[in-house]
């Protein structure tokens, strides 16, 4: 026994509505549904099935856990592109004429600090891979059905967030030595 219903509350009035979900909800068999119409989803719903860059994704869950997953997921990608522009925006301190004025101690001080810059800078870029690695492996059914996995990548996950926030920390520390240094 197996249904497939698209748009079936289109054309109904909300008791209707309500009496194909009683329907539903004690129907033995399998159904598909393809629908716009969040309340209704949101009662007979226990799995989601979405496109996504033109592929299927699945979501174990209800429409309610699916739709607090994929906001969560959605404000993560945006602190990260966030982060990533800020780190674009952030132009490193040029090395202008005051630097030839410069004590030796303090040119090799200079130098030091914009090595590390260099090496925060690299790092940073790592971590944001290795992040958006993470995030594209934890969208995957595979990692989303097994709850075990899922809680091992979102702790990576959380650990690697919080090295990037260090590093972007770091490097602003550094940044403002050198413009110390450079004024």
């Amino acid at each position: 026994n197996f249904l497939l219903l698209d748009e079936p509350t289109n054309h109904l009035d909300m008791q209707s509505v309500n009496i194909l979900v009683q329907a539903l909800q004690h129907y033995e068999g399998s159904y598909i549904i393809v629908s716009h119409d969040r309340y209704f989803v949101s009662q007979v719903a226990n799995k989601i099935w979405w496109i996504e860059d033109q592929e299927l994704k699945e979501y174990p869950g209800t429409y309610e856990e699916w739709a607090d997953w994929a906001e969560n997921r959605r404000i993560m990608q945006d602190a990260q592109a966030e982060k990533a522009q800020a780190t674009v925006k952030l132009e490193k301190p040029k090395v202008a004429q005051k630097q030839r004025t410069l004590t030796k101690e303090h040119g090799r001080e200079l130098k030091k600090l914009q090595k590390e810059l260099e090496d925060l800078e690299q790092q940073v870029l790592e971590l944001e891979t290795e992040k958006e690695s993470l995030e594209a492996e934890m969208a995957e059914p595979s990692v989303y059905s097994n709850p075990d996995l899922l809680l091992e990548k979102n702790e990576r996950y959380a650990k690697l967030d919080e090295s990037l926030i260090q590093k972007n920390e770091q490097w602003e520390e550094v940044a403002l030595q050198i413009e110390e240094l450079e004024g």
